[in-house]
């Protein structure tokens, strides 16, 4: 019965079959979430909120009032500095943008 809900909580968690995660991470996944039973509890938990629209709308929505001409994608971001009247993103080769 333990192997049977594990296997139901790492398909409702990863979306996997649990031969598809390394338990490293699946290790990972529950010190980070702080436990089990805060990961899946709806109450206070990891599942109270959804987007209504899936957490890509999230993206599309900042990529839709920025302006898809000011979007660089492929630049990772090293840093974020933040000040009283700016925010400023450094890029990994250097790049600084605020």
């Amino acid at each position: 019965s333990t192997r049977n809900l594990l296997n139901i909580f790492i398909r409702s968690v990863f979306c996997v079959e649990a031969h598809e995660i390394s338990a490293l991470s699946f290790l990972w996944v529950i010190t980070c979430g702080n436990g089990i039973e805060r990961i899946t509890n709806i109450c206070g938990g990891a599942q109270e909120r959804k987007f209504e629209a899936g957490a890509q709308a999230v993206s599309e929505t900042l990529l839709e009032r920025i302006g898809k001409e000011r979007i660089r994608l492929g630049t990772p971001v090293l840093r974020v500095e933040h000040g009283a009247e700016h925010v400023r993103v450094i890029s990994e080769d250097g790049q600084s943008f605020e």
